[in-house]
């Protein structure tokens, strides 16, 4: 055991540290260098990931502000016909108003105080409901409440538009 372990003593010595411990410091310069890359890679892909989060989010309220993201119209219009204050709350004023009696027409606008509530009566037989000032069925942030009939004394359009998510009637045309 002595022989072995004298033999393996004059092995030890008898290499050159010099170089391995030069490889050794290269080999940690170039992992300590990985590592700094690495390091300045993670942060420039937390920067794009919130970048990208940022402008998902400013898509997205952009999209909902600018198109057809708003509450169901049916619900809406449900409630719309139902409670006074809030029917009073979703109209923008003043809201114009355009009648016609056979030759005669007039315009004119009301305010939330000269608004009356009882003239919007919901009556489901004989309304229909278009997505247009064209009355097509298209995908808008329009919608036309239509009535035809005896119970709306000739044809009566309300006409809503969607504002941040919410309807909002703003013009009614009365021709009777």
């Amino acid at each position: 055991m002595k022989y072995l372990f004298s033999i393996l003593t004059v092995f030890l010595f008898s290499c050159d540290y010099n170089d391995i411990s030069e490889e050794n410091a290269t080999h940690v310069k170039r992992i300590a260098s990985l590592q700094d890359s690495l390091i300045k890679l993670n942060r420039e892909l937390i920067l794009l990931k919130l970048e990208h989060d940022t402008l998902k989010s400013e898509v997205s309220a952009f999209e909902k502000k600018n198109s057809y993201y708003n509450e169901d119209f049916l619900m809406f219009i449900s409630k719309f016909a139902e409670d006074k204050e809030f029917q009073k709350s979703r109209i923008l004023y003043p809201i114009p108003i355009h009648e016609e009696y056979g030759v005669e027409a007039s315009d004119y606008e009301l305010t939330k105080e000269t608004w009356d509530t009882n003239q919007f009566k919901f009556y489901p037989p004989g309304y229909h409901l278009f997505q247009n000032e064209e009355m097509e069925y298209l995908p808008t942030n329009y919608r036309i409440m239509n009535w035809y009939g005896i119970e709306s004394c000739g044809d009566l359009k309300f006409y809503f538009k969607g504002v941040e998510g919410k309807w909002f009637l703003y013009k009614v045309f009365h021709q009777g």
